[in-house]
């Protein structure tokens, strides 16, 4: 198992995927309480590849081929690219649980084709985690036999045609999330609303988003 505490910011490397990291081939990864932040990836027209994924996204992550990633208690933060600002996946073997991804953007980038709106989240299994306040759409889920799905998850209003098993569209109630505390104050929505299949610790249903009892547990 992994564990990375911070992600220096790697500002906006071109082409490819992946500005903070890239997981590639048969890796096997899982990050524990990381926080991936202010990393970028931008376009490169290469000819006969005008794929946004293959490209141009995972501002935060890339994860691709044959790959297995998973996260859990991370958060991504003020990453940018043109398709998955925060991380782009490969589908199932990407999931996110516990985390929070806020304040990610779509790269500024004059060279790209004209490939619509980007989106925080692509390609990605996400479950107990937070999406808010990134730019355009939160998630890309395409509707396919076997793709990833979102469960149990706070995304923005925005996300009204996002399908999902039990997501809310409310605040989260971050205690100061400008300044990197995506703790949820009391009142959240957040509160007991994660998959009541696993519970924490104490033996109750946990928080959508970063899981406190586990942190002092010390997990």
């Amino acid at each position: 198992h992994n564990m990375l505490r911070v992600v220096q910011p790697k500002k906006a490397s071109v082409g490819g995927t992946g500005g903070g990291v890239a997981i590639l081939g048969r890796a096997q990864v899982r990050m524990d309480w990381c926080r991936i932040a202010s990393n970028g990836m931008q376009f490169y027209a290469d000819p006969g590849e005008f794929e946004r994924w293959l490209t141009g996204s995972g501002g935060g992550i890339g994860v691709r081929e044959d790959a297995q990633a998973h996260f859990w208690n991370c958060t991504f933060s003020g990453n940018s690219s043109e398709f998955g600002y925060a991380i782009a996946g490969n589908g199932n073997r990407t999931t996110l649980d516990h985390c929070v991804v806020w304040g990610n953007f779509d790269a500024p980038d004059t060279e790209a084709p004209d490939l619509g709106p980007g989106n925080a989240v692509a390609l990605a299994e996400v479950t107990n985690s937070i999406i808010y306040n990134n730019e355009f759409d939160p998630v890309r889920m395409p509707q396919l036999p076997d793709d990833p799905e979102i469960r149990y998850s706070i995304v923005q209003p925005t996300a009204d045609s996002l399908l999902g098993d039990n997501l809310i569209r409310n605040d989260p109630m971050f205690v100061d999330p400008s300044n990197g505390d995506f703790s949820t104050a009391e009142g959240s929505v957040a509160i007991a609303a994660a998959d009541p299949v696993a519970l924490g610790i104490d033996g109750q249903r946990t928080r959508i988003g970063l899981d406190p009892l586990a942190r002092s547990a010390g997990m």
